[in-house]
């Protein structure tokens, strides 16, 4: 029987997590892409479920894509 150090395995879950979002929305967000960049694919991000860190920012989500043109410019600066 072996102890796992809690930190450790927290930070290990946790980078894999991240690992598979930018895996699936890694690229949307590449400057030359952003311009495709549907409502749809973005409110999806916005879910706890899939971006698997920012909880509740998907209640923000039809103020944000309310001007896509404005969320695709300023998104090209992150």
């Amino acid at each position: 029987m072996f102890r796992i150090n809690s930190k450790f395995f927290y930070f290990s879950k946790r980078h894999i997590k991240e690992n598979e979002v930018i895996d699936k929305y890694g690229s949307m967000f590449i400057p030359n892409k952003i311009d495709f960049l549907t409502k749809e694919d973005f409110k999806s991000f916005l879910l706890i479920k899939n971006n698997k860190h920012w909880e509740g920012i998907h209640r923000q989500g039809n103020m944000i894509t309310q001007d896509m043109d404005k969320l695709k410019k300023h998104s090209k600066y992150f």
